[in-house]
């Protein structure tokens, strides 16, 4: 009875505060960005309950000690009504564990890979101006390569960026 109760306060609070649906993306840097997004809002929630606030740490999600604790399953249902069927599939194997359910999600969104940062840095640093393009418009879609890139956690130089710049603006 107090799940339920618990469940429901949580699920209305999360619509009251506009907690989206998480959907998955094959893109990582959006997969990143939806789920810092999503996480955020959720921690706000989770903080107005003494038995919840400590769930979401900094860096980590911190493991109830007692994992069949009502707090973990409300949670659960929590995440399971704010996730699509992608992510609802791979939380289903630890069902009634919230905890569990957003580290699996935690990992699946906020890692980035060898193959993500390779493929961010190498748009980045082989982007061109067109012809007839304006360079404010080449700058402007420079930013944005950018800061993708540095999203995927590339790291840059102001040297090493003065170069690609140039680079890009001297292939016409």
């Amino acid at each position: 009875m107090k799940q339920a109760k618990l469940a429901k306060k949580l699920v209305k609070l999360a619509n009251t505060y506009n907690v989206p649906e998480l959907k998955f993306s094959e893109q990582a840097v959006k997969r990143q960005s939806s789920y810092a997004a999503w996480i955020t809002k959720l921690k706000t929630i989770l903080s107005m309950f003494p038995n919840t606030m400590n769930l979401i740490g900094r860096d980590a999600i911190l493991p109830f000690s007692d994992p069949s604790c009502i707090e973990n399953k409300a949670i659960f249902l929590l995440i399971s009504s704010k996730v699509d069927a992608y992510f609802l599939k791979a939380i289903m194997v630890h069902e009634g564990k919230g905890d569990k359910a957003l580290d699996i999600i935690k990992n699946q969104c906020a890692h980035l890979g060898a193959a993500d940062k390779h493929h961010y840095h190498h748009l980045f640093t082989t982007l061109c101006i067109w012809s007839e393009e304006s360079a404010t418009n080449f700058f402007r879609r420079f930013t944005f390569a950018r800061s993708a890139s540095e999203a995927a956690l590339n790291i840059y130089t102001e040297a090493e960026l003065v170069h690609f710049a140039l680079n890009g603006l001297s292939s016409t």
